[in-house]
């Protein structure tokens, strides 16, 4: 799967767009990037679109339980206490993410996680602006990196 992410100090997150195919392993690899991403600051909250991709049919509750550990418990120490909004397109994602979420909220670290079917009910769970605009680097480009926006 291809993903490509921006983060915006100005509004303290990160954003994350998933596209083609999801595959098991990827979300923990994609994490690990970002947290080497030197514009990343323990605390961010992130925004993650996933709308144009389905996640994949072995993911739920039993699965998210038996991995978590290995595959995703130390990143999430590192991310801190943040809030994860999925934007997911359909019933199946919404409910694979919320299995995630209930599989993983008595974690040390207090990530929370939840799906969302619109971006602004996302952008007001996360906080942010109604009227923020996300723009993803293109893939032809270098990856663009927005440690801050006054304007905001």
């Amino acid at each position: 799967m291809a993903t490509r992410h921006y983060i915006v100090a100005g509004v303290n997150c990160v954003f994350i767009e998933h596209v083609g195919e999801f595959v098991s392993g990827e979300g923990p690899a994609n994490l690990a990037e970002i947290l080497r991403d030197p514009a990343f600051r323990p605390g961010m909250n992130f925004f993650r679109d996933s709308a144009s991709t389905s996640l994949p049919a072995e993911f739920g509750y039993a699965y998210f339980a038996r991995t978590k550990e290995r595959s995703i418990g130390a990143i999430e120490k590192q991310i801190g206490s943040v809030k994860m909004a999925w934007l997911v397109d359909g019933a199946n994602d919404f409910t694979i993410i919320h299995q995630l979420s209930v599989s993983t909220r008595l974690t040390p670290a207090g990530l929370q996680r939840r799906p969302f079917r619109s971006i602004e009910s996302a952008f007001n769970w996360l906080e942010l602006p109604a009227d923020f605009q996300i723009r993803y680097p293109r893939a032809a480009e270098p990856r663009q990196l927005v440690a801050d926006l006054a304007a905001i």
